[in-house]
């Protein structure tokens, strides 16, 4: 383990409080990311709820968000879905678009997500209303839905794209689907030890069913059967490591795997945390990455 009187090993103790990590099977079968089916989700609900909020506050979210509402164009009196709504966090900025008259339906999978979100929605009146369902086997009849959204979701699935059919089903002909998804192969970090780094995002990343799930959005959404497909990459740069680390990039925790599993030595581990530590503290540090929002027609 990186010894607990380092810089970066105090700022990971203290993040990883709001930061969850699944780990995959390593059966070389896809399984959905663990520590966000709804039994991972149980495990510390409050946890979870904390981490959402802290990332969908920051502006690289918030920007995220507003394309996404860019790409759905809804209109008043429209009926969208949001699914895998989580705690509920999206769902105002939805009924804000569809009015009144309009209506927003989220689903998640978590029964305590659901019970969060219902909290959120009863302040937005009924015209929102939240209900416990897979996005996989939806309980809505062919073509319910003018339009779709997910973010973050499709990631942590072992099949995104028999979600995105069964998405593409509950659409009415012509109605769009966005999906915003991080591309967590393509993050890049200031480092004078490339390869290390490389090693690190890799297994950060490996706990992710879908790891690169952002960039590959245009084949699976062409897959799912859409067409006109728009897609915009939201590419930023991060000055903080406690940010990256927010997001869920974990590299002190891949550092021990790799070392545990003798891909890379202690020494060489500590020296590249290390190198990271004192450019944050320096105020030289930098990474860069983003998120994918991209759209299809059903």
């Amino acid at each position: 383990m990186l010894a607990r009187n380092t810089p970066y090993s105090r700022l990971t103790h203290v993040v990883n409080a709001i930061s969850p990590v699944g780990r995959s099977t390593g059966n070389g079968r896809a399984t959905d990311s663990l520590s966000w089916t709804p039994a991972g989700i149980a495990v510390d609900v409050a946890k979870q709820e904390t981490y959402l909020e802290q990332v969908i506050a920051t502006s690289a979210l918030q920007a995220v968000g507003l394309e996404a509402l860019r790409q759905l164009a809804l209109q008043p009196d429209q009926r969208v879905l949001e699914a895998g709504c989580g705690t509920g966090l999206f769902l105002a900025s939805l009924a804000e678009r569809v009015g009144a008259t309009g209506q927003v339906v989220g689903v998640d999978l978590s029964p305590e997500f659901v019970d969060l979100a219902r909290q959120r929605a009863a302040a937005l009146g009924e015209r929102v209303t939240v209900e416990r369902a897979d996005i996989r086997r939806l309980p809505f009849p062919d073509a319910s839905f003018d339009a779709a959204h997910c973010e973050r979701v499709l990631m942590h699935l072992a099949d995104p794209v028999a979600a995105l059919t069964e998405l593409r089903r509950v659409l009415k002909p012509g109605g769009v689907m966005v999906a915003a998804e991080t591309d967590w192969l393509g993050c890049r970090f200031d480092h004078p030890d490339q390869e290390l780094i490389t090693l690190l995002v890799r297994r950060a990343a490996a706990s992710i069913a879908q790891p690169d799930m952002g960039l590959t959005l245009v084949r699976r959404f062409m897959a799912a059967g859409y067409r006109a497909i728009e897609v915009r990459p939201m590419i930023g740069g991060v000055r903080e490591l406690a940010l990256m680390t927010l997001y869920g990039l974990d590299l002190a925790r891949a550092a021990d795997e790799l070392v545990a599993d003798g891909v890379v030595t202690r020494a060489r581990a500590d020296a590249g945390l290390a190198w990271l530590t004192e450019a944050d503290r320096v105020g030289t540090y930098f990474a860069c990455g983003g998120m994918i929002v991209a759209s299809g027609r059903a």
